[in-house]
C-alpha cells in the first residue's frame, strides 16, 4: 500500500528560501618574484585559483506538531576554496565551509539529539552552525579516457539539485560530502562509467551532531553507467550498494535504471521526459527486511527566452512511487544519500520514506534568472 500526497497537503510545516546569492572571486596565487619561485611542480601547483561562495537562507516553519509553532532560521553560509594549478594531469582542491547565524536562531538544529536543548520546543531546520573541511581531494585527470579522485569529495552523478540517490543535500547549508575515491571512465564516445568507493558520509548535521547524524560510517560502492549515443536520449544505469556500520537499518543494495531525453519542437521549444525503475534489497548486517521498488514517469517543457533577465523556463509534471509493505519491520524503499527537498523534502515529513511508502504526484518549475536556477515545486 501507500501514502498519497500532493503538493498543497504535504504538511503544517513550510520552507521558504528567501534569497540564494553566490559569488565568485579567482586570483591567482604565486611566489613573490620570480627569482624566489620555485621551480617545476611546486611552482605549477601553486598557480591556482581561490574561489569564494556565499549563500544567505532564510527560513520559517510553522508546524502544529511542536509546543513552539513557528521557527526561524537566518543562516549565513561562507565557502571558501583553493584550487592548485594542474601538473601532468594532477591537481588538488580544498574548501573549508562557516555557517553562522545571522540575527534570528529560533530554531531545532536538527532531528533527535542533536540540538538537544531546543529538543519538543521548536521544529527542526538543518542548518547548524559550525566550520568544517568540505572538500580535500587530489584529482589525475591526464588522460582522455578516466579521471581518479580520491579523498573528501561530492559523489553524485545527476545535475543538481535533482539528486534521487546521492547527492549533496544542497538545500541546507552544511553540505554532504563523502571520503572515498572515485573512478571515471570514458572508454568509448558517448560512454561514461563511474565508480566510487566511500568508507565515510559527511552528513548535513556537522561534525558536533552525536552519531550517526555526523557521519556514516559506511562500505559504499557506487557504479552508474551513462550513454548518450541515442539522439534525444541518454540511458542511465545504476548499482548502489550501501554498507552502514553504525545505522544498519539503512544498508541496502538498489539496482535501476533511467531514460531521459528531450525532443525539440523549434530552436525555443523542447519537450522533456523521463522513467525510471529501481529495485532495493536489505544487504548485509540490516537487521529488517526490504523488498521495495521505485517508479518515475516525468513530463514537461522547456522554452528559451531571449531576454536578458529570464534566459529560460522549463516545467515538469512528474508522477512518483516508492513502494512500501505497511508491515512493521519491512521498510519501504528509502534514499538516505539523496538531496530529498527536490522531492518529498519541502515539508521536512517524507526524508525518510513512510513504512507504507510514498505515492506523489507533483509539478516543478525552473527559471533560469541572471544565471541563476530559482525552482519551485
Amino acid at each position: 500500500m501507500s501514502t498519497k500526497h500532493f503538493p498543497a497537503l504535504r504538511s503544517s510545516a513550510t520552507a521558504v528560501l528567501i534569497i540564494s546569492s553566490l559569488t565568485m572571486a579567482s586570483t591567482s596565487v604565486c611566489a613573490e618574484s620570480p627569482d624566489e619561485a620555485p621551480k617545476g611542480i611546486v611552482e605549477t601547483l601553486m598557480a591556482g585559483k581561490i574561489d569564494l561562495r556565499l549563500l544567505y537562507r532564510f527560513e520559517n516553519v510553522d508546524d502544529e506538531f511542536v509546543p513552539i509553532n513557528d521557527a526561524n532560521a537566518s543562516t549565513l553560509r561562507a565557502a571558501l576554496g583553493f584550487r592548485t594549478g594542474v601538473w601532468e594531469g594532477i591537481s588538488a582542491y580544498a574548501q573549508m565551509e562557516h555557517v553562522s547565524q545571522v540575527i534570528v536562531d529560533d530554531y531545532k538544529e536538527g532531528p533527535g539529539p542533536v540540538d538537544a536543548a531546543k529538543a519538543g520546543l521548536f521544529p527542526v531546520v538543518a542548518d547548524p552552525p559550525g566550520t568544517e573541511l568540505n572538500q580535500a581531494y587530489v584529482r589525475y585527470a591526464g588522460s582522455q579516457y578516466y579521471t581518479v579522485t580520491a579523498g573528501r569529495q561530492i559523489m553524485t552523478y545527476r545535475d543538481a539539485p535533482f539528486h534521487r540517490h546521492l547527492g549533496t543535500v544542497l538545500w541546507r547549508q552544511n553540505w554532504q560530502t563523502q571520503d572515498g575515491a572515485s573512478l571515471q571512465l570514458k572508454p568509448i564516445k558517448d560512454l561514461d562509467v563511474n565508480y566510487a568507493y566511500s568508507y565515510q558520509v559527511n552528513r548535513i548535521f556537522g561534525d558536533d551532531a552525536p552519531s550517526p547524524f555526523n557521519r556514516f560510517d559506511c562500505d559504499g560502492h557506487y557504479v552508474n553507467t551513462q550513454y548518450r549515443g541515442i539522439t534525444n536520449v541518454t540511458l542511465e544505469a545504476y548499482a548502489y550498494l550501501l554498507d552502514i556500520d553504525n545505522a544498519k537499518a539503512n544498508s541496502h543494495d538498489t539496482y535501476g535504471g533511467h531514460l531521459s531525453g528531450a525532443y525539440p519542437f523549434s530552436d525555443t521549444w523542447k519537450l522533456l521526459y523521463a522513467g525510471e525503475y529501481a529495485t532495493q534489497s536489505d544487504s548485509n548486517d540490516n537487521p529488517l527486511s526490504i523488498d521495495s521498488d521505485y517508479y518515475l514517469l516525468e513530463g514537461g517543457f522547456n522554452v528559451k527566452i531571449a531576454n536578458a533577465f529570464i534566459s529560460s523556463l522549463t516545467f515538469r509534471f512528474d508522477y512518483e512511487v516508492l513502494e512500501g509493505s505497511g508491515r512493521a519491520g519491512t521498510p519501504a524503499f528509502n534514499t538516505p544519500l539523496a538531496t530529498g527537498h527536490a522531492f518529498q523534502g519541502w515539508a521536512d515529513r517524507f526524508l525518510t520514506t513512510p513504512i507504507d511508502g510514498i505515492e506523489d504526484t507533483y509539478i516543478t518549475a525552473v527559471a533560469n534568472i541572471l544565471g541563476g536556477n530559482f525552482i519551485a515545486s
